[in-house]
């Protein structure tokens, strides 16, 4: 063995334990996170996140109020959206997913297609006009959003389930909750950035929220429409950048815009401090979360 190659191994080798350390390290403060989350409780302020000149963060929003919608108190239909935005096939993983989503979790799994999609938008309420520029992931989260505002139910990635679903939906007897989902894992699965102090107290508070993989949700709750609100808003900032640059199918293209989380996590997780008491977890609704490729 050359020393060359010697010094590349045991350089790989420190990277693996470092990286391994480092899981550990946070492991432990989520472990201390979720014993402070059951130990006291949050309240949502404006001004505990504006920064020592007294500023909002630039993309922060949730300062604005819900738009004028119509609500549903009704229980959500029992039914899960899943979302394949692509036109290339579901791969052999997706395609197991779905059948063991349709035998195991109780409720009808619709599969949304790019050729089923123009039958669920809404009347006067068209998708984002940079809608088809996004990247396939992107636009998944888009539909999320849109659904969730003017559709309501359920909603999973295409990954294997662990449990049935069906009584998750007992949760909406109560009238004041309008979201139901699995309690998030991690921190580290968390949207915001840690160098503010939205993103801190986010990640301070994650045993409070559900992930953004799997849930269900009332139709057109205030939640539901600042949701989609603020991906549109981000959109339409980025809408030039977007004409110029789309994303393909994991938003790799150069150019393009959007970061990974830019308008999955990075809005869903703040939005839960701000409406956390109508937020709810149920652990029947966690999907498989290891590589689904």
């Amino acid at each position: 063995m050359s020393i060359l190659t010697l010094a590349r191994q045991l350089k790989h080798a420190a990277f693996v334990a470092h990286k391994r350390n480092e899981k550990r390290v946070t492991d432990i403060w989520d472990d201390l996170l979720r014993v402070r989350a059951a130990h006291t409780h949050y309240t949502f302020d404006v001004d505990s996140h504006r920064d020592r000149y007294g500023e909002l963060p630039r993309q922060y929003f949730l300062h604005r109020s819900a738009p004028q919608g119509p609500s549903s108190k009704e229980v959500p239909d029992l039914r899960v959206f899943c979302f394949w935005t692509g036109d290339n096939d579901l791969p052999p993983a997706r395609v197991e997913g779905l059948d063991a989503m349709r035998q195991m979790i109780g409720v009808p799994v619709e599969l949304i297609t790019p050729e089923k999609l123009p039958a669920w938008v809404v009347e006067g309420h068209p998708l984002h006009p940079m809608y088809s520029q996004l990247s396939y992931v992107h636009r998944s989260d888009y539909l999320r959003a849109y659904f969730m505002a003017h559709h309501g139910g359920g909603y999973s990635d295409i990954k294997q389930p662990t449990h049935y679903w069906r009584t998750a939906w007992t949760h909406f007897q109560d009238p004041e909750a309008w979201a139901v989902g699995y309690p998030e894992r991690s921190s580290r699965a968390c949207g915001g950035d840690d160098h503010t102090r939205l993103g801190q107290d986010i990640h301070r508070n994650f045993p409070r929220l559900i992930g953004l993989g799997a849930f269900i949700m009332r139709r057109g709750t205030p939640f539901a429409q600042e949701w989609l609100r603020e991906i549109d808003r981000r959109l339409d900032y980025y809408a030039g950048e977007l004409e110029q640059h789309p994303g393909g199918i994991w938003g790799e293209e150069p150019g393009y815009p959007l970061r990974w989380v830019e308008i999955g996590s990075d809005v869903f997780h703040p939005l839960q401090l701000k409406h956390l008491s109508h937020i709810r977890q149920d652990g029947d609704v966690l999907p498989e979360l290891a590589s689904h490729r």
